[in-house]
């Protein structure tokens, strides 16, 4: 595997398992007491790929050409995207089966205009918001990371005699 597929797969693996925690919190806090303020804990958790993209850019080394920036890109948003739909429809589940008859599958079918969200980050939902923290990632944080690195490395080398 290269390590820009490498990257992009430890990427949203360690964000998903970010946001298996956040279900679960959802799920298990109230069954065992244990207080947890929704407001700042889901916002937190939105943002957590941008502190731990830093890893992703480890992998990264060497010149990329456009096509491989463009496939990790791809692979960031779509994972991430795929991740963020199923985690806020199981908070969404969390939040309303203990009130309503409302299965997991209901709401993953429900049409995303009739669909219950998660408002997160300026009124976005949890969905949209880590679309948009994806975007930044792929598009800002990563590519500035390896740049700098790169730069460290030629800038240790030494002159040519």
């Amino acid at each position: 595997m290269t390590p820009i597929y490498k990257a992009a797969f430890v990427l949203v693996g360690m964000a998903s398992l970010f946001w298996l925690v956040l279900v679960g919190l959802f799920y298990f806090a109230p069954v065992y007491g244990i207080k947890f303020y929704p407001s700042t804990t889901v916002p937190i958790f939105a943002l957590a790929p941008l502190f731990i993209s830093s890893f992703a850019a480890q992998w990264m080394t060497g010149q990329r050409s456009a096509v491989e920036w463009w496939i990790f890109r791809v692979l960031v948003i779509v994972g991430f995207g795929i991740a963020a739909f199923l985690t806020e429809a199981a908070i969404i589940h969390a939040a309303l089966s203990q009130v309503e008859s409302i299965t997991y599958t209901e709401i993953l079918q429900a049409p995303l205009s009739k669909r219950y969200n998660v408002s997160v980050l300026f009124g976005f939902s949890f969905l949209t918001s880590v679309l948009l923290v994806a975007a930044m990632i792929v598009f800002v944080s990563v590519p500035a990371r390896v740049a700098i690195r790169q730069r460290k490395a030629s800038a240790q080398e030494p002159p040519a005699t």
